[in-house]
């Protein structure tokens, strides 16, 4: 099964989330296969959430190892005049005006405390340059960090995917070309090859098929 997870339930970023859902289900149909994809969002806070753990009832409690796990939320910028540059200052989103903010220690903590068995293998980091060097992060990843983070947690089979440019969770139609791979033309094109993938932003400014610019840690 497919995971789709939200830890803030920022309205942009369900959405998008919602896309990836829609996205997923009608690929499997069109290719004449069956998909099980559930869609998880944290949608509590404070008191409320820490109760709800203290009963067992952790979002991510059924997800097996086997699955395949997509953490979806914003990345968070620094200001562009911070010392360091613009930089990733974590992971999150807006809810209720406020906006919270992950680092990659403290969303490891969440995903342990939402139940996540320590058996799990693939993890999906869905947020924007999760596998892009970071100044925050003394050029490291975020993706990579939580991955680091995850197995001192005691997830030793771990294994985490982060992306090299800007994410859309919403699938389109892309084609792959001799010297550059996944440039979206429309889903008419007759020369597409790859047909409704999650996209990639490219430095050049185009959508290229994620499966194709992303990282593993």
């Amino acid at each position: 099964m497919t995971v789709v997870y939200v830890p803030v339930a920022d309205d942009e970023v369900v959405s998008h989330a919602q896309a990836l859902w829609k996205g997923k289900t009608e690929k499997a149909q069109a290719e004449g296969h069956s998909v099980r994809i559930r869609l998880i969002v944290c949608t509590d806070s404070g008191l409320a959430k820490a109760a709800r753990r203290r009963r067992g009832e952790g979002l991510l409690r059924h997800v097996e190892p086997v699955d395949k796990l997509y953490v979806m939320a914003h990345s968070v910028w620094t200001a562009k005049d911070d010392p360091d540059g613009e930089t990733l200052a974590g992971i999150g989103g807006d809810r209720g005006g406020r906006t919270r903010l992950y680092d990659p220690e403290i969303l490891a903590r969440h995903l342990r405390a939402e139940g996540l068995t320590r058996q799990f293998v693939d993890l999906r980091m869905f947020a924007c340059n999760s596998g892009v060097g970071q100044a925050s992060l003394g050029g490291l990843t975020f993706a990579g960090e939580l991955a680091r983070e995850l197995r001192a947690l005691g997830y030793a089979s771990i294994l985490v995917t982060g992306y090299l440019g800007e994410v859309k969770g919403g699938y389109a139609t892309r084609r792959f070309e001799p010297n550059h791979a996944g440039i979206h033309k429309g889903r008419n094109d007759p020369l597409n090859t790859a047909n409704f993938h999650k996209g990639v932003k490219l430095p050049d400014g185009l959508w290229g098929v994620a499966s194709l610019h992303r990282v593993r840690f």
